[in-house]
């Protein structure tokens, strides 16, 4: 199966490059580049994510605690004192505890969707890290 596939991708690869222009490098450069690419996730597919990025999902909480630590830190670096010195730490140490909750509930998330498979008896799913209707493209 994956040498047909490999055989599929060097034949339509060479067809694709048949039509490369040739008047600048630039122009060449970009159509191998947007070539070989199409012609990959035609050839194979792309790769479904299986979990959701723990950052994304928790970036409602992330993102004002980020923008409050860079506020102090730009703060303490225009006017460095121990009263801006302190603000900033405590900005620090308020971004890690909340990314350390949005990781932890991710990772809590990730093995209730494990454990549930594996009570159904899903050995697949269970591996692949959730429930078989969340792993469907």
């Amino acid at each position: 199966m994956k040498q047909e596939l490999r055989k599929q991708f060097s034949k339509v690869i060479d067809k694709a490059l048949e039509k490369c222009p040739t008047d600048s490098a630039q122009a060449r450069w970009n159509f191998i580049r947007n070539a070989k690419y199409k012609t990959a996730i035609d050839t194979f597919g792309k790769r479904a994510n299986k979990s959701e990025n723990w950052f994304k999902a928790g970036i409602a909480s992330l993102g004002p605690a980020i923008a409050a630590k860079g506020t102090a830190l730009l703060e303490y670096k225009s006017q460095p004192s121990a009263k801006n010195l302190a603000i900033y730490r405590k900005a620090c140490n308020n971004a890690k505890s909340v990314s350390w909750k949005c990781a932890k509930d991710n990772w809590l998330r990730l093995c209730e969707d494990i454990q549930s498979t594996a009570g159904k008896g899903n050995t697949r799913a269970m591996y692949e890290g959730g429930d078989e209707e969340s792993l469907r493209p």
